[in-house]
C-alpha cells in the first residue's frame, strides 16, 4: 500500500504523491480558478508536451498521474547545469511553437501571440519530468 508523502520542491501549493498519483491542493487567493485553469491547460497539452495526465479535480484540488524524473534543481546541484538549461531552452521552444488558440480557445489572440509558461525555469520545467504547474498565458508581439 502506498503512503501519501509531500513532494520535494513545493513552493506555493501543497503537492503530495501516493504511488502513481499526485494530488495538488491550491492555496491562497484565486485557488479554485488556478486549479481549473491548470486542469484545462494540462488536458489541452496532453500529446503535445510531456505533461502529467489529469485524473480528476474538484474545487481547489487537482489529481494527476506521476511523471518520473529528476528535478532540474537537483541535477544542477550535481554539476549538470548546462544540459538542464539546454533542455529548458528546448522545452520552451516547444511551448512557444504550440498554437495558443488550442490551449486557450476563449482568449482574445493578437497577431504574433505565443503561449508562455508563467514561471518557467530550472525549478518549474517539464523536461525533468516533474509534476510542476504549467502556468500558461499569452504574450503578444509588439505592434509595429
Amino acid at each position: 500500500m502506498f503512503r501519501s508523502a509531500p513532494m520535494p520542491h513545493g513552493y506555493t501549493n501543497r503537492t503530495t504523491r501516493k504511488g502513481p498519483v499526485v494530488s495538488k491542493t491550491y492555496r491562497g487567493p484565486g485557488a479554485a480558478l488556478r486549479c481549473e485553469t491548470e486542469m484545462r491547460v494540462l488536458t489541452s497539452l496532453a500529446g503535445c508536451l510531456p505533461v502529467p495526465p489529469v485524473l480528476g479535480g474538484d474545487g481547489t484540488r487537482l489529481t494527476m498521474g506521476y511523471l518520473p524524473g529528476r528535478h532540474g534543481q537537483d541535477l544542477i546541484a550535481l554539476g549538470l547545469a548546462e544540459p538542464v538549461l539546454a533542455a529548458c531552452g528546448r522545452m520552451l521552444r516547444r511551448i512557444h511553437a504550440i498554437d495558443p488558440g488550442l490551449v486557450l480557445p476563449a482568449a482574445p489572440l493578437q497577431p504574433g501571440a505565443v503561449l508562455v509558461h508563467g514561471d518557467y525555469g530550472r525549478r518549474r520545467s517539464p523536461p525533468a519530468g516533474r509534476n510542476e504547474p504549467m502556468r500558461v498565458g499569452l504574450a503578444g508581439a509588439p505592434s509595429s
